[in-house]
């Protein structure tokens, strides 16, 4: 069973940590009007996907923390 979107799509990408749903798009090479349509038709589907850009996003940073910090100065 889908559960209901509460909010717009760029909404809950933001609440998940994202900047917005074209970085959404970027991350996962779908245009925003599919991930729009994913919001409204297939909410679980779009959480996962979400929820999996924010881990990308998350480890991304982390990775660049590291590289920073291990750079000499």
């Amino acid at each position: 069973m889908t559960a209901k979107p509460q909010s717009s799509a760029s909404k809950e990408a933001k609440a998940a940590g994202l900047e917005s749903l074209a970085e959404v798009s970027a991350i996962t090479g779908k245009h925003p009007n599919t991930l729009t349509r994913w919001h409204k038709d297939e909410h679980d589907l779009f959480r996962a996907v979400i929820f999996g850009c924010a881990q990308i996003k998350t480890e991304a940073e982390e990775h660049r923390r590291r590289s920073v910090a291990m750079c000499p100065k």
